[in-house]
């Protein structure tokens, strides 16, 4: 088990993003604009090319 700890604002993207990193569910999408990482169907951030 690895924990990071990070200082972020509460609704912050980053904030979300450490949130999804320690999902179970955490699924990614790759298309022609770059990579999604999903929580479940929820759109947690895009990174585009």
């Amino acid at each position: 088990m690895v924990t990071t700890r990070m200082a972020c604002l509460p609704n912050s993207p980053e904030a979300g993003l450490l949130a999804a990193l320690g999902s179970k569910t955490l699924t990614y999408q790759l298309s022609a604009e770059g990579l999604t990482l999903l929580e479940g169907t929820t759109p947690v951030i895009t990174l585009s090319r």
